[in-house]
């Protein structure tokens, strides 16, 4: 099932009808679904798929002849070079606009250390006045940006493009769950996220209480496994990387914290949570609108890892023994309001990003995230689910995912903190599960700068 990816499909078509060569780099972690997407993108026109794997070089370019033969319709063997390759598909493009999709790139270069100056010196002298469009797509998040798009690589400067595709929103996310209800599809992306591959593995003819314990409160499925798999995958010390997602997830947050929970040093420590930030599996966030880094924190970004290393992993023993649904009853049940309600924040911040990029609030908004800090009135902490500056325009927005209607009393305190960071003008959000109180939709039906937004109005 393909759904969404409608902006990245326009991104690759705008490449695709320049008429002259062009160099396009795809890339995102794994299961996000780069290679639907340019399967997609290249169904009906003149393409060449390759799809790279972990083997020696010339494995790799016999398979790519293989796919040569099948564009050509004629055997002609294991080509001798990549220059043959190459210079072939550039004759072919003398007649046409042919694509060239060269999948898991990155193992070109893990077969052979020379691969990428070859390539420089083939776009150089084979492909630079050609009608060909080539797509390298890679899987590799650190190889992509530290080899391909770097200055010291042999193909800076020679890119037309390069796309960073990312995990679907929860709009995109809710399209695999047709059945469902939109409380239901909300509820699935906070637990699964927005990457397609987790998505399939819940099934619309099952509550999602019985998609949890099934799919992920199961040591046989490969959803409980993905986190281990993938950092295994793309990381050495998997038990350092695994030991900050654990506890990022049970609520440490700064630096320090971290490192004290996990027992390493703090260069140690500040160096595996790099790392994790470059692969976008933990966010570092600061309180928008502050530039110093005191109060820095951080989150994990993957939805599902975050609820497997809070939940999940922490129960593991059971949970292996085939308790799953003991687990969920006993140590999940009641925390999920809780964890949802962090989830919806980031949902709300998708809406309004959303209205941001189309012009449908009042200006457009320079930056937007969450805000805490101190009130120097009452002396304690406080903190914005969302604001959104500029220089003259503040907005302010909370987010309340619970079974009662919100009131004018959450107004009122929006309000009251909002004061902490104020600008000229200043407009206030309201999201609610369950809707909202007569007195407060008479109170926003009086005052244009309070808007009130539903669950339907999410998915409006």
């Amino acid at each position: 099932m393909f759904v969404g990816r409608e902006n990245e499909m326009k991104q690759l078509n705008k490449f695709y009808n320049r008429d002259s060569f062009q160099l396009l780099a795809l890339y995102g972690r794994r299961r996000v679904g780069k290679t639907e997407l340019l399967k997609r993108f290249s169904k009906d026109k003149y393409c060449l798929f390759f799809s790279a794997e972990e083997a020696t070089d010339i494995l790799n370019l016999r398979k790519a002849s293989e796919q040569y033969e099948n564009l050509i319709g004629t055997k002609i063997g294991t080509l001798n070079t990549w220059e043959d390759f190459f210079e072939g598909l550039a004759k072919l493009s003398e007649d046409k606009r042919i694509i060239l999709i060269i999948d898991e790139f990155p193992y070109l270069q893990a077969s052979y250390s020379g691969f990428l100056s070859k390539f420089q010196h083939i776009i150089d002298h084979l492909l630079l006045d050609t009608n060909m469009m080539v797509v390298l797509s890679g899987s590799s998040i650190s190889f992509m940006e530290d080899e391909v798009f770097s200055q010291k690589s042999p193909l800076f400067g020679r890119l037309s493009g390069q796309l960073f595709l990312k995990p679907f929103d929860y709009i995109d996310a809710g399209k695999m769950f047709e059945d469902y209800s939109n409380i239901e599809k909300l509820e699935s992306y906070f637990i699964l996220g927005g990457i397609p591959q987790y998505l399939k593995e819940f099934s619309t003819s099952k509550t999602v209480k019985d998609n949890i314990i099934d799919s992920i409160l199961d040591s046989t499925e490969a959803l409980y496994h993905a986190p281990n798999n993938l950092i295994r995958q793309e990381l050495r010390s998997p038990a350092v990387y695994n030991s900050i997602l654990e506890v990022v997830s049970e609520g440490a947050s700064k630096s320090n914290e971290i490192n004290t929970k996990i027992g390493v040093s703090q260069s140690v420590g500040q160096n595996y949570m790099t790392t994790l930030v470059n692969l976008h599996m933990l966010d570092k966030k600061k309180p928008i609108g502050e530039a110093t880094k005191r109060k820095t924190i951080y989150r994990v970004s993957d939805f599902l890892f975050d609820f497997i290393y809070k939940f999940a992993y922490r129960y593991r023993s059971p949970i292996e023994l085939g308790m799953g649904e003991l687990v969920f009853e006993q140590h999940i049940k009641d925390q999920l309001p809780a964890h949802y309600g962090k989830k919806f924040e980031i949902v709300c911040l998708q809406y309004l990003n959303k209205l941001n990029s189309i012009g449908k609030l009042p200006i457009l908004f320079e930056e937007m995230g969450t805000w805490w800090g101190s009130n120097p009135q009452s002396k304690r902490a406080e903190e914005i689910d969302i604001v959104g500056l500029n220089k003259t325009f503040g907005l302010y927005a909370e987010c309340k995912y619970r079974n009662e209607k919100v009131g004018k009393n959450v107004l009122d305190s929006l309000k009251a903190k909002s004061m902490l960071i104020p600008r000229l003008e200043m407009c206030y959000f309201l999201f609610s599960k369950s809707g909202f109180t007569k007195e407060l939709i008479e109170y926003a039906n009086q005052h244009k700068e309070v808007n009130l937004v539903t669950i339907s109005d999410l998915f409006g």
